[in-house]
Order: structure tokens, then sequence, then C-alpha cells
């Protein structure tokens, strides 16, 4: 097989395996598995040794949402300054980018962080999620110098997919930030409920009319 029909073939499949992931992410509206669910098929799919999901803190920092290498209870240790590195620069100018030389870019401030340094991490390829054109987060994979180069193409095929995973992202946030509404809701009806039927006095509601529609055990 020539090279470019290898490059050609290699395309196509890692296009339709986004397209799967794409579909498995929109039919999903559980937040973390949709966010550990990207990390996991988008390394196996660009290959390299890790792939991590930011999002902001708040605080100047971009913070791992979810990291292909690192269990959830240690990710808070996987942050970034925005005005550091990659992945704050993509945030920045919303524009996709990458590097096969972290080491010498000067886009990066000092040393590369302590966990890249541990997966001998020498190139990154950073996407932002955005959302009518404001980022919500930003997606990167990492490689070593014993994987190949990162390509114009790689960068593409990652900037186009990073908006199906945006849409999915924030629509799985609305389904959570509704079900945690619905759910304060329930409680609150159960300590009414309560407070009402445990009351040592009598109590009662009715219609405007005088119609009592409940009354208590006390009453």
């Amino acid at each position: 097989m020539k090279k470019g029909e290898g490059v050609a073939s290699n395309y196509q499949r890692q296009l339709e395996a986004l397209n799967q992931l794409s579909r498995a992410i929109l039919s999903n509206v559980d937040l973390e598995k949709i966010e550990r669910l990207l990390v996991v098929e988008i390394e196996r799919i660009f290959g390299g040794v890790g792939c991590m999901l930011f999002s902001p803190d708040g605080r100047g920092h971009l913070v791992a949402k979810a990291f292909s290498k690192v269990p959830g209870q240690d990710l808070e240790k996987v942050k970034t300054k925005i005005q550091d590195g990659l992945a704050g620069k993509v945030w920045k100018t919303r524009r996709s980018s990458y590097s096969n030389d972290i080491v010498g870019n000067r886009v990066f401030r000092g040393r590369p962080h302590p966990m890249a340094l541990r997966l001998n991490v020498t190139k990154l390829l950073s996407v932002p999620l955005l959302l009518d054109g404001e980022p919500i987060g930003v997606l990167s994979v990492a490689r070593t110098r014993q994987h190949p180069d990162f390509t114009d193409l790689d960068e593409e095929l990652l900037a186009s997919f990073g908006n199906q995973a945006a849409i999915s992202i924030k629509n799985a946030s609305v389904h959570q930030a509704l079900k945690g509404e619905q759910e304060a809701l329930q409680e609150s009806a159960e300590r009414y409920r309560r407070v009402f039927e445990d009351s040592p006095m009598g109590l009662y509601r009715t219609t405007p009319d005088g119609r009592i529609l409940m009354a208590n055990p006390a009453l």
C-alpha cells in the first residue's frame, strides 16, 4: 500500500470511529459517563499516552474533568494555568493547536506539567469545545516521541468532533441540573409532608371557598 493510500485509510477509520463515538455520547445524558467515554475513546482513536478533558475552575486554571490515565479521585491534581501551556492557549484563542515538541515550544512557560513528565509526553493536540462560539472546555491528546507526529489532518478531525462533544456535554449538564432541581423539590415536598403529618397540632389545608383538602392525624 502506498503512503498516501495508508493515510487515507487511517483517516477513514478514525472518521468512522468518531462518528460512532458521536452517536454514543449524544444518546447519553450521564455527564460523568460521557466525559469518561470521551477521553478513553479519543485516546484509542488517535493513539498516544493519554487524553484529557479540561474545564475552567473560575480561579485562573483549567482543571481535568476526565483523564484516561488518572482515576477520578486524583483529577484535582491535573490542572494548568490558563496563561500557560497549549490547553490555555486554545481556551483563550478558541482555536485548535498542536505541538510536536512541547519542551522546546515557547508556548509552554517553565517546565511541562509533572504528569506530562511522568508519562514522557512530548507532543500535544488540543481543541476547544465551543458552544455558540464560546468555550466550555478543552480536549487534549498526548503522545511521546515514540508516537507519530500530530498533523493538520489530526487537528482537523478532532476539532470537527469537538462541536459534537460540546453539544453532548451541554445537554448532559442541563439534564443533570434539571434532575438536581427535581430531586430538591421532591425532598422539600417530603419534608413538608413529614412536618404536616407528624405535627402535634391539628393542621389542614382548604380551598379558597373553605372546602378541606387535607388534614393531619392530630386534627
